[in-house]
């Protein structure tokens, strides 16, 4: 038996590079309005050695595979907001435009001790695969916080938003999402959100339009005391069971987890420490179902592959501004 964060291919992981940059500017109008516009750049670089099935397509030199994933990301952020009265009751109005443009090279091939094999198993030479891709997302919203009562704000709001990338996959989702916020004093405050979801392949011939892995219940909420230039907060999330292949027959499991978070503002200086898994729960951030043979001519399995969720841990920040 391997531990929960032991691995039976010592050489799976990989290398990962992120650098960005990000220029906004604010300006206040005659009006009191407040115009602000944010543009943002970053490239991202991913190598990841995986092997979720071990021996069961190639009892030779194994089954692991390298993921790789490069791409340039830039993006506007711009919004207007203004306070007005609603019926005598204090209001806050914000419009905005976001826009995003990613360009993604990614690749998929077949290799052993992270070194890369001349074929991708039965499929031929390598790489398995190779794309180059463009994704646009494009939104615009308008939204509002108007104070019903003293402790009780009701949160309107509408977007419109337009996602396209180059897949043959369509996955229309039917969604509900619940949210909500109370502030029973003015140092205490209880926020919380529940989505309901139901998704499923319009058009996908290679899986038999399933859908496996589509969240059904999640949720996140917690409770935040704050005092002065602190706070403490409480917090949590999770996601329902859910069906881990086409046919319903494995199950990837859900899990609810508490965080811990403080903070404390000293001149220009911002301290923070958040708890990560505060109950130190086992649970499992990312899984698939594969079939597996775990020795060379073993028996080939199907069962849940995953990757453990962080355990108990603590991160701590300082951010000073200028």
């Amino acid at each position: 038996m391997i531990s929960r964060f032991g691995s039976l291919d010592p050489s799976e992981g990989g290398d990962t590079s992120r650098t960005s940059v990000q220029l906004g500017y604010r300006v206040h109008d005659d009006q009191g309005g407040l115009w602000r516009a944010a543009v943002f750049g970053l490239e991202y670089r991913l190598r990841l050695f995986s092997d979720f099935t071990l021996f069961a397509r190639d009892p030779v030199h194994g089954d692991e595979i390298e993921q790789d994933d490069g791409r340039v990301v830039w993006g506007l952020d711009a919004a207007y907001a203004r306070h007005f009265s609603l019926a005598g009751m204090d209001s806050y109005l914000t419009t905005g435009l976001q826009i995003r443009d990613d360009n993604a090279e990614t690749g998929l091939w077949h290799a052993e001790d992270r070194a890369r094999l001349a074929d991708c198993f039965d499929q031929g030479v390598n790489p398995c695969n190779h794309t180059d891709d463009r994704i646009r997302d494009v939104a615009g919203y308008v939204e509002a916080t108007i104070h019903v009562l003293p402790h009780v704000h009701v949160l309107p709001g509408v977007r419109f938003e337009q996602l396209s990338w180059d897949v043959d996959d369509l996955n229309p989702a039917t969604r509900s999402d619940l949210e909500g916020a109370y502030s029973p004093r003015p140092w205490l405050r209880f926020d919380g959100n529940l989505s309901i979801a139901r998704s499923s392949f319009v058009r996908n011939a290679g899986n038999g339009n399933g859908l496996a892995l589509a969240p059904r219940l999640m949720g996140q909420g917690g409770v935040t005391v704050l005092r002065g230039p602190a706070f403490v907060s409480l917090r949590t999330r999770g996601i329902a069971d859910r069906p881990g292949n086409d046919d319903g027959t494995l199950t990837a499991q859900g899990y609810l987890i508490f965080d811990l978070m403080t903070g404390c503002r000293f001149g220009k200086v911002d301290l923070g420490l958040t708890i990560n898994n505060l109950l130190d729960t086992a649970w499992r951030e990312a899984q698939f179902a594969e079939a597996s043979a775990v020795v060379p001519g073993g028996p080939v399995i199907a069962q849940m592959h995953f990757t453990p969720g962080i355990p108990l841990s603590a991160t701590a920040t300082a951010a000073y501004r200028f």
